[in-house]
């Protein structure tokens, strides 16, 4: 049947060919559009697949990014879902990777880009960056220590257990199914957060121990929790959300008000308690140096800093001395002009000495920029601001301010961060999501931040992408 098909495919295309030298530039035409028409499609197809895979089966991601994952994507639920889990990769599983990565990145450079239309175009950039990416990832012979140095289950800010706690502040219920989910999550998380131990002795027998100061911050964050006991915060998120929902009746509100309660404290709870006191085997592994933490593992370490540097910038084949070379450049022409716009802030003083004042106090972030001294009047500031660099929105979109629980707050370095709104909802409300340690009491920093995450940022090319009707991969 195959063979047939493509016979009945090569007389049509010479018949075109054919067609085209009789008749000039009208067949001609017919052929582009045919051409383009396959370009197109193949794009799209590799695209939504890949980006369909990624999201996987994994609930939180498909909550945020879908409000109808069966009827928008044709999304199905494959098996009970569970928190993030540690387990080690093998050569096996990575040379699998590599070849599936490796052949769809042949695939894709056969395509002439110039026949592609703009929307394509994107989406061809997209899947070209995120190919590249994962076939270096795995390509490299370091690819099995990159899962260990670069992996998240553990950190200073409180790792994948951190994520959990900001996952389920961000989780929609829009129906009991999503209730169900969630609680299935919620009771995993203790057998889950037990494979984080396995992750910091496989580290150590692989030569790249985690960092006490690490494992001591991972703990202090533990025992904020676990100090907290029943009134951590999560159980009033909890409880708030499902009081909030219209599709239950008052009774079965109450049973999964409970069932919740029991999951976080038999599931989160005790889950966090173990690995706090798990954690305690896996310290003195490591020699503190002068050098930073990548340095010290070595030619991994330094291969891992280059492809993060690769899949951050999209610079391929980065040579990093080079790079650093000419950011050693870029940082020295930052200082003259700094030093210049300094020298002429100190005439000033003299001379204009409220504007001196009022100068400093910006840079201190002591005042606000033009008076605006909310999220709110910053956004809108911005969205009238941006229109001399970005084209508007069709839609200005209603965008959500809240601030972190001061448990993740008081230890992260995230000053905010975007939720991107549902792919298969056009005017769904946005999300962002401040640090009040951060941003309370520096008007400068407030400013910068809602630039990088609102408008003109991500907030403003997830909307405009969605506005654009972009593929999933490109979203």
């Amino acid at each position: 049947m195959k063979g047939k098909i493509k016979s009945v495919l090569i007389v049509v295309f010479l018949a075109a060919v054919m067609l085209c030298a009789a008749v000039g530039f009208t067949a001609c035409n017919l052929i582009d559009n045919m051409l383009n028409s396959f370009n197109s499609a193949k794009v799209n197809g590799i695209a939504d697949s890949i980006a369909l895979a990624m999201l996987g089966n994994n609930a939180f991601n498909w909550n945020v990014f879908s409000v109808d994952p069966k009827g928008s994507f044709g999304y199905e639920k494959n098996g009970e879902y569970s928190w993030y889990e540690y387990s080690p990769v093998d050569e096996k599983e990575i040379a699998e990777a590599y070849d599936s990565f490796k052949s769809l990145y042949d695939e894709i450079k056969k395509i002439n880009v110039s026949r592609l239309g703009r929307k394509d175009a994107i989406t061809y950039r997209s899947l070209d960056s995120m190919l590249y990416t994962y076939t270096s990832y795995y390509g490299s012979r370091y690819a099995k220590d990159f899962e260990l140095i670069g992996g998240s289950y553990i950190g200073a800010e409180g790792g994948y257990v951190a994520d959990f706690a900001s996952s389920v502040e961000n989780f929609v219920f829009r129906r009991e199914s999503d209730m169900q989910d969630l609680l299935e999550i919620t009771q995993s998380t203790k057998e889950a957060f037990s494979t984080y131990a396995d992750y910091a002795a496989d580290r150590i027998e692989a030569g790249y121990p985690l960092y006490d100061h690490t494992l001591n911050e991972m703990q202090d964050y533990l025992n904020d929790i676990l100090d907290q006991g029943e009134g951590y915060y999560l159980y009033d998120v909890l409880k708030n959300k499902i009081n909030a929902v219209d599709f239950l009746s008052a009774a079965k509100k109450a049973e999964y008000i409970s069932a919740f309660e029991a999951a976080i404290k038999d599931g989160f709870i005790d889950g966090a308690r173990l690995l706090c006191e798990g954690l305690e085997q896996y310290k003195g592994n490591v020699v503190v140096t002068d050098k930073s933490y990548l340095a010290a593992y070595g030619e991994a370490g330094r291969a891992y800093y280059q492809w993060k540097f690769e899949q951050i910038t999209g610079i391929k084949n980065a040579d990093i001395d080079d790079v650093y070379d000419e950011m050693s450049e870029y940082v020295e022409d930052f200082k003259t002009l700094k030093n210049s716009v300094v020298e002429y802030a100190e005439t000033l003083k003299e001379s204009q000495p409220e504007i001196s004042d009022d100068f400093n106090a910006y840079l201190a972030g002591e005042k606000s920029f033009a008076s605006m001294q909310t999220p709110e009047d910053i956004m809108l500031f911005l969205t009238e601001a941006s229109k001399k660099i970005v084209p508007d929105l069709k839609t200005m979109p209603d965008i959500d301010f809240k601030y972190m629980d001061e448990t993740v707050a008081g230890r992260t370095s995230t000053m905010a961060y975007y939720l991107k709104s549902p792919l298969d909802s056009k005017n769904a409300p946005e999300h962002i999501t401040l640090n009040p340690n951060y941003l309370n009491d520096d008007y400068s920093v407030l400013f910068t931040t809602m630039a990088h995450e609102g408008y003109p940022g991500h907030l403003y090319a997830h909307v405009k992408a969605k506005e654009s009707d972009l593929s999933l991969l490109s979203c």
